[in-house]
């Protein structure tokens, strides 16, 4: 360089410029030969073939200059070029001197996906930043930043760096967990290239617009940098999404790249090529214009076309594991006992439920205990809670949430039920009153069905000074843990409804038509019986109950008498006395059909939740209640 001559503006002081006159569009000059107008294949005269250097060039020639004033970067792929051989080569170095001197503001992106080990990638530098004398280089971050050191040692040129690609087998690495920091691996490549990598200013990333979620994350992670965003147009990336999911804190920051559905468009009738390339790129430009006016809502939900019970893949590979591995059993003939026919015995005649669901036996499973990890990872992750610690309610969930704080990175503690009878006597395993009071803990568990078995562990961790105010679990049975876990100030999280699960079998073929209305009509039978025994928990209806209120005083006397005796009585309070009291009025509401005279339940059962309606409806004193049930018991 003479001393007449200014110096080259650098990659990125190129790139702002580009940006401050909001030419966001980079169109990709991905000339495949095959794809190439026949126009272009003959030389000047028509009459005889071209060669591919000379038709390879002015195709890209013709690009550029119908395309100049609406771009503000240009990206030739390489392979494109390197498969036509030295012809190629040739083509993609006029291609690139041509736009030196005719349109030098414009930004070059080659487009070569580099990455080797150091003094391999010396000589890739040579090639793409002096033969072919690019702006910038996209390139593999596979073997680290050290072995990148000869790109980015060039602070004048561009190193754009693969994160997430807009191809739909991406995630099958970049989206492995990386374990114990809480990030996937193109989530860590990221932060890699942010805190390691950009010592000179001169880095971006790549990252498809096929993934907006991924997108938004990645823009989060690296603030200002520039990221390449490939996949709009023929690949099917939402352009509106990726501006909302792309642009930084000043509505910059992106590289949209188009590149088929620009170059190669489709012509309408009578329509010229160049004109028609032209008006795809316009169109893209106005609509990078258009959505940088609206609002910045990036939508990162399920396509319900796809997944119309809302569910991500992981969700669904997961509950296949579930229903294959018979951890979720259907029985339409026997049913199943459940928890809650345990805790009711008072209740022999509640139906049994066609549906068993038993998560424990995800343990024996690695590879499905390893989605469910995920499944658990994701949903905290979209769920935006924050938290210092993971607890388990034992034993279900504990080796999930075992290897869910491996995989975080988090602590976890286990609220057990009772305290131990050795040791330090500690109820709460790995709790340690100097690091973790006043921290925050998630509950997890496996299912919930009315919710109750997490209260009590939320009241153990709280009443050692943590907050406590959200629970995750797999499954919800749908019978009212949402609601009894909010009266306790619990915020409930399920990956899974229990109507989405059973939707998801049916449309999986594991369930059929006739085997799913059977099993709704079950459910439903069993859900109001459920509902209206925690409504009315001694078993009476609305009218049963009304009736013993206006009955009690027959009973509040005698009651009086006998618990409360006035000290000249003759009557003291003897059990024999209160099984006396509890027959007589028991007898009487047979008599008036209050409760059935064949009733499978036993006398002393029958009075026991006469009693216990009573206590409920603050009638008798919880020691009156005690002593009452005593003299019942020995009613039979």
């Amino acid at each position: 360089m003479s001393e007449l001559e200014s110096p080259r503006p650098t990659f990125y002081e190129k790139l702002q410029g580009q940006w401050d006159q909001l030419n966001f569009l980079c169109v990709g000059l991905d000339s495949d030969y095959g794809k190439i107008p026949e126009a272009y294949k003959l030389n000047s005269g028509g009459l005889s073939p071209s060669s591919a250097e000379e038709t390879i060039f002015t195709f890209n020639r013709d690009i550029i200059e119908v395309t100049h004033d609406l771009v503000g970067m240009w990206k030739p792929n390489l392979a494109f070029y390197e498969k036509r051989g030295e012809e190629g080569r040739r083509a993609l170095n006029r291609t690139i001197r041509y736009i030196r001197d005719n349109h030098p503001e414009v930004v070059i992106i080659l487009d070569a996906k580099r990455g080797d080990i150091a003094n391999t990638n010396e000589g890739y530098v040579l090639s793409d930043f002096e033969e072919y004398d690019a702006d910038a280089v996209t390139i593999h971050s596979y073997l680290g930043p050290e072995a990148m050191k000869p790109f980015l040692d060039r602070k004048d040129k561009g190193t754009i760096v693969l994160v997430k690609t807009s191809n739909p087998g991406s995630g099958r690495y970049q989206n492995l967990r990386v374990w114990g920091k809480n990030r996937l691996v193109y989530e860590d490549i990221a932060h890699d290239v942010r805190d390691r990598w950009n010592v000179n200013q001169n880095c971006g990333v790549v990252v498809g617009a096929t993934y907006p979620r991924e997108l938004a994350k990645v823009r989060k992670i690296v603030g200002r940098m520039p990221i390449l965003i490939p996949g709009i147009g023929t690949q099917g990336g939402d352009l509106a999404q990726s501006i909302a999911a792309g642009r930084d804190d000043r509505d910059q920051g992106m590289i949209i790249n188009n590149s088929s559905a620009v170059i190669f468009p489709k012509l309408k009738e009578g329509q010229h090529f160049k004109d028609a390339v032209r008006s795809a790129a316009l169109q893209t430009r106005n609509g990078i214009h258009s959505a940088l006016e609206r609002p910045v809502i990036v939508q990162v939900g399920v396509d319900l076309q796809k997944h119309p019970e809302g569910l991500t893949e992981t969700q669904e590979a997961l509950l296949l594991d579930i229903f294959d591995k018979k951890m979720f059993r259907i029985d339409l003939e026997k049913g199943f006992r459940l928890k809650f026919h345990k805790e009711h015995p008072e209740f022999p005649e509640a139906p049994l439920s066609p549906l068993y669901i038993n998560l424990r036996g995800l343990r024996a499973h690695p590879e499905a205990k390893l989605r469910t990890v995920e499944v658990l990872a994701e949903m905290l992750e979209s769920s935006g809670v924050q938290y210092d610690l993971l607890a388990d309610i034992p034993t279900a969930a504990t080796p999930l949430i075992s290897s869910l704080s491996d995989m975080l990175g988090t602590p976890m503690i286990t609220p057990r039920g009772d305290k131990k009878g050795y040791g330090s006597g500690d109820n709460i395993d790995g709790f340690d009153a100097e690091l973790h009071a006043g921290k925050t803990a998630i509950l997890f568990d496996d299912l919930a069905t009315d919710g109750g078995s997490k209260i009590t562990p939320a009241k153990a961790l709280r009443s050692v000074g943590m907050n406590v105010d959200h629970v995750f679990i797999l499954v919800d049975r749908e019978q009212g843990a949402e609601e009894q876990l909010a009266k306790e100030g619990l915020t409930l999280h399920s990956a899974f409804k229990l109507k989405a699960m059973v939707d998801f079998y049916v449309r999986s073929g594991r369930i059929t038509t006739e085997e799913y209305d059977v099993f709704q009509s079950k459910m439903a039978t069993l859900t109001a019986f459920i509902d209206n025994v925690n409504k009315h928990p001694e078993g009476f209806t609305e009218e049963e109950e009304t009736h013993l209120l206006s009955v009690f005083s027959a009973l509040r006397y005698p009651i009086c008498m006998v618990l409360d005796p006035n000290p000249e009585s003759d009557r003291p309070a003897t059990i024999t006395n209160l099984r006396e009291l509890c027959d007589d009025f028991l007898s009487d509401l047979k008599a008036d059909a209050i409760v059935s005279k064949t009733s499978s339940r036993s006398n002393a059962q029958e009075m026991k939740r006469v009693l216990d309606f009573y206590k409920r409806s603050n009638k008798i004193e919880d020691m009156d209640h005690y002593r009452l049930v005593q003299a019942a018991g020995e009613l039979d």
